[in-house]
């Protein structure tokens, strides 16, 4: 049987702060989340990352361009799934959270974590 969520448009997002104790490095995230696409046949559009960043509230103002490039992807309509290892690798700060909602059901984009 053929699956049924082929030519799905897939962009990939990875982030680790300084925090160590986070868990997975980027690499890993990303791995995890292009084996995952791969079994899904979901086509990779964009494979973002941002290393050593935080994403908290108290972090704001210190710029995050792999996210801002995934933010830019969604907003033109350019993905039909952004996948995350977890949501916290998005964001930790609520406003940017309501930001990427608000874009993700605008853009119809579902977020797979």
């Amino acid at each position: 049987m053929e699956p049924t969520n082929t030519n799905r448009r897939a962009v990939l997002y990875g982030r680790v702060s300084l925090d160590r104790r986070e868990g997975k490095s980027v690499d890993d995230q990303l791995a995890e989340l292009r084996a995952w696409a791969q079994r899904e046949h979901w086509s990779i559009i964009g494979c973002y990352r941002d290393d050593g960043i935080s994403a908290s509230r108290f972090a704001k103002g210190k710029a995050r361009p792999g996210w801002a490039q995934v933010m830019e992807t969604i907003a033109a309509g350019g993905a039909d799934v952004l996948m995350v290892w977890e949501i916290s690798r998005a964001t930790r700060d609520r406003s940017v959270f309501a930001a990427l909602i608000a874009a993700c059901t605008a853009a119809g984009v579902q977020i797979a974590t």
